[in-house]
């Protein structure tokens, strides 16, 4: 069954694979332009059989077609797929990127202004799609390029160490396909947003992976938000106020990017 949003979206089919189409969902500014910003945002939960899906960010998508960005919710295969495992997430992360890419004249989008926003399983992939040249899936044109030019993360994972449990097979390649592990120079800005009592991943993981980024000559970015759990940045937390302040920060990084007035 397909989820309702809130707001009016453009649903376009981006991918075929063999259990289903996968879809976009585009937020339009109302008043469109050329060469548009774009932010492509990956829900969390993926890894897991989790309640979240690709209506997750609706709020944060809309709130920034308002900012004049074109903003697109990504419908990716997750543990309710059959045979499943993340190497597929990270596949199909990169075919949106590339699709958008593919199709910025229609869009409307400036191609070396795409960003990624991600939460939680969300965040580790749009840092996979940065970091990792590798797990391309088959029928993507390789000569478009799948990784995006600015990241925004709320507590992403950055090691599949933990998730070897679940998925035992992908064991030998873990490092592989852990950001931890592939931290390199010239990768694109980006901006962590952490909750200090994350039970899932410990912000001191966190600020290790961004100073190693900074080492490396990166621009990592980690605001953290003190007393604050996994997901405190979803629209229903706190009635809204760390919608709001997250946004902010948000905000302001886009606007270093030149990407947003």
């Amino acid at each position: 069954m397909e989820l309702k949003f809130e707001f009016p979206v453009r649903k376009m089919t981006y991918k075929k694979t063999n259990e289903k189409e996968l879809k976009l969902f585009i937020f339009d500014p109302i008043i469109k332009e050329a060469n548009m910003p774009a932010v492509i945002f990956l829900h969390g939960g993926g890894f897991s059989k989790s309640e979240w899906t690709y209506t997750q960010f609706q709020y944060h998508a809309h709130y920034f077609s308002t900012m004049g960005m074109v903003a697109i919710c990504v419908e990716y295969r997750t543990a309710y797929d059959e045979s499943f495992t993340p190497i597929h997430s990270i596949q199909d992360a990169k075919s949106a990127i590339r699709w958008a890419r593919q199709n910025c004249v229609d869009l409307q989008i400036d191609p070396n202004k795409i960003s990624v926003c991600g939460g939680s399983s969300g965040g580790y992939m749009a840092l996979c799609c940065a970091m990792i040249d590798e797990f391309n899936d088959q029928g993507d044109d390789i000569s478009i390029d799948g990784r995006p030019n600015a990241l925004v993360l709320y507590n992403p994972g950055v090691d599949f160490a933990p998730l070897t449990r679940v998925y035992p097979q992908l064991k030998e390649i873990a490092k592989a396909i852990s950001p931890l592990y592939q931290i390199k120079e010239e990768l694109p800005p980006s901006i962590f947003l952490h909750g200090t009592e994350d039970k899932n991943i410990n912000i001191n993981q966190i600020e290790h992976f961004c100073n190693l980024m900074e080492e490396s000559g990166n621009q990592a970015d980690l605001i953290a938000f003190e007393g604050m759990g996994h997901g405190f940045f979803n629209y229903e937390a706190q009635n809204h106020s760390l919608f709001t302040l997250t946004n902010e920060y948000i905000e302001k990084f886009y606007k270093q990017l030149n990407y947003i007035d």
